[in-house]
C-alpha cells in the first residue's frame, strides 16, 4: 500500500519558543493549506521528542521507502548551529540522490543569517551552500506579520503550491544508458564552474557565468524534471523530443521543453548535454525551457511546472 505524503519540520526549538510558537503556527497553517489545495490529508511532523517522529523518520528515511516525503528547514542562525538540523538535511540530500529528485527539501529563510548573506561565510559550509542553491521561500519580510494578513496567507499558499506540484510531479527516471552518458559527459580538462537550478516557469534566467573567446562552456543536466505543457508527461532537459518547437519559441525547431541557452541575442539548443557555440561572442549565459516566449499559442510560461539542476563546466582552449 502506498504511504501518504508527509513532511518533517527541521528547526530550532529555541526559535519557536522565542517567536511565541509562530513556527508551530506556520506548520499548522501549511498542513491545512495543502489539505485545501489537494483535498488530501497532509501531516508535518514537528517534535523530534515525539515517538511518532522517530517511527515515521525510520519508516521514510532509514528504510528508504519510495514515497513522497519532504523536509522543511526553517533557516535561522540557530538552524546552522544545530547538529540535528545538519543531520536531517544530510540524510534528505542522500534520499533525493537515491530517488533522482531535487524537490524534496523546501527551505524557509526565516531571519537573516550570515551563512547565507555573506559569500565568504557561505563558502566555508556545505550546508549553507546547499540551502543557498535551493529555491527557498524568503520569509524575512513576513516575520512580524499576523497570520491572518493577506501577505502571509499568500506566502503559505505559495509554500503549499510547491508541495502540491511536487506531489503531482512524476518521478523522472534515468535509464542505465542515460546514466552512463551523464557519467561520461564532462569533457577532459573541464572544471565545474557552477551548479544552477533552471525553473520551468521563468523565461531567460541569468546564470552569472560568462561566455568568452578562448573558452568552451558545457551545460550538463544532472537531475530534476519539468514540463512546458501540463497535458504532457514530465521530462528531463532533453525535452519532448518528438515535438519540434514552433516559431516564437525560445529556439524554434529544437525539441519543445528542452533546455536552451542564450548569450547576448543568440539563442541555441543545449538539451541534456550541450556546448555553448563558439560564435556567440562574449556575454552572460542565460538558460530557460524551450517554450512560447510571448504567449503566442496560449499562456506561455505561466502554466509550466518543475525545475532541473544543471552543472556548468568551462575548459580553456587557448
Amino acid at each position: 500500500m502506498e504511504l501518504k505524503a508527509l513532511a518533517f519540520l527541521s528547526y530550532s526549538r529555541f526559535d519557536d519558543q522565542h517567536e511565541g510558537g509562530r513556527l508551530t503556527q506556520l506548520r499548522e497553517y501549511l498542513e491545512k493549506e495543502v489539505r485545501f489545495q489537494t483535498a488530501t490529508d497532509f501531516s508535518i511532523f514537528q517534535d523530534r521528542l515525539d515517538i511518532k517522529w522517530g517511527q515515521k523518520w525510520k519508516e521514510r528515511i532509514d528504510n528508504s521507502i519510495d514515497s513522497t516525503t519532504f523536509l522543511i528547514p526553517i533557516v535561522t542562525p540557530s538552524f546552522f548551529k544545530s547538529d540535528a538540523c545538519k543531520d536531517e538535511v544530510t540524510r534528505f540530500l542522500h534520499r533525493e540522490s537515491e530517488l533522482n529528485r531535487n524537490d524534496l527539501i523546501l527551505p524557509i529563510y526565516y531571519t537573516d543569517c550570515r551563512e547565507l548573506n555573506d559569500p565568504a561565510v557561505q563558502s566555508t559550509g556545505s550546508l549553507a551552500t546547499e540551502i543557498a542553491n535551493r529555491q527557498y521561500a524568503d520569509w524575512r519580510p513576513l516575520r512580524f506579520k499576523d497570520f491572518e494578513s493577506a501577505d502571509l496567507r499568500a506566502a503559505v499558499a505559495d509554500l503549499a503550491r510547491n508541495i502540491t506540484e511536487a506531489l503531482e510531479r512524476k518521478r523522472v527516471s534515468v535509464s542505465p544508458q542515460r546514466a552512463g552518458v551523464i557519467a561520461q559527459a564532462v569533457p577532459e580538462g573541464a572544471r565545474l564552474v557552477k551548479r544552477f537550478q533552471v525553473n520551468a516557469n521563468e523565461k531567460w534566467q541569468a546564470t552569472g557565468v560568462r561566455a568568452m573567446q578562448g573558452q568552451d562552456l558545457y551545460v550538463i543536466w544532472i537531475s530534476g524534471g519539468w514540463t512546458a505543457n501540463p497535458g504532457h508527461a514530465w521530462y528531463t532537459a532533453d525535452g519532448y523530443e518528438t515535438i519540434p518547437a514552433k516559431p516564437g519559441y525560445a529556439v524554434p525547431d529544437a525539441p519543445e521543453g528542452s533546455l536552451v541557452g542564450r548569450v547576448e541575442d543568440t539563442a541555441f539548443h543545449l538539451g541534456g548535454r550541450g556546448r555553448v557555440p563558439e560564435d556567440v561572442g562574449t556575454g552572460e549565459l542565460y538558460l530557460t525551457i524551450n517554450d512560447d516566449l510571448d504567449g503566442r499559442y496560449g499562456v506561455g510560461y505561466v502554466d509550466n511546472r518543475g525545475h532541473i539542476q544543471v552543472e556548468i563546466y568551462e575548459r580553456t582552449t587557448g
